[in-house]
């Protein structure tokens, strides 16, 4: 598999955090805009579900037609991560040692659409940004069930965890295409049946 990306040397942050920046060979930020719309069915959520939160959580269902691309990805790093791994790691590893540590970008669950693992900002340079389909800027949805958009997203570093490692997904644009506004409309119209 030809190698389209590549990673800088770990650093470890003032609060002993470990990563590595994901480039192009060019490099130039890793950027995906996904084919076709798609959900969040939870909305962005924090771990401690801090309201304060500025770095948040956010599963996007990643419907069949978007689903190569990440799993390319993957395979690329699982590749990538053994042929680099004294580099990386500081101990030589096999693509099956690699596989074992390695958190895939798509969260699967039984019976269920894979969910890509993502992140959003929502303060500072790399804040996501909310979009109307006419491209003005707008907040983020009121709700998040039946909302459906276009993201623009940035694989931006492999983060290392204790014995966990994998690639970081943040959205950096979101254009809300719709929103299923009905329920509530359709409770205003009725009138009782008595």
């Amino acid at each position: 598999m030809a190698h389209h990306y590549c990673l800088a040397d770990i650093f470890v942050s003032a609060r002993g955090s470990k990563s590595a920046r994901l480039t192009t060979h060019d490099g130039l930020d890793v950027i995906h805009e996904p084919p076709c719309a798609l959900t969040a069915p939870f909305g962005p959520s924090s771990f401690d579900k801090d309201p304060a939160a500025t770095r948040m959580s956010f599963d996007i269902r990643c419907p069949e037609e978007a689903q190569d691309f990440f799993q390319n990805l993957d395979a690329w790093a699982v590749e990538y991560l053994a042929e680099h791994s004294e580099r990386l790691f500081k101990k030589k590893l096999s693509p099956e040692q690699v596989a074992v540590g390695y958190v895939s970008c798509l969260k699967t669950k039984e019976g269920y659409e894979p969910l890509i693992r993502a992140k959003i900002n929502t303060e500072g340079k790399k804040a996501i940004c909310y979009w109307t389909p006419d491209g003005k800027e707008r907040g983020p949805p009121e709700s998040w069930r039946g909302v459906r958009m276009m993201l623009k997203l940035h694989v931006s570093h492999l983060w290392i965890m204790g014995t966990q490692f994998g690639l970081a997904i943040n959205a950096l644009d979101a254009q809300v295409l719709e929103q299923e506004e009905e329920d509530a409309t359709a409770a205003t119209r009725r009138s009782c049946p008595f």
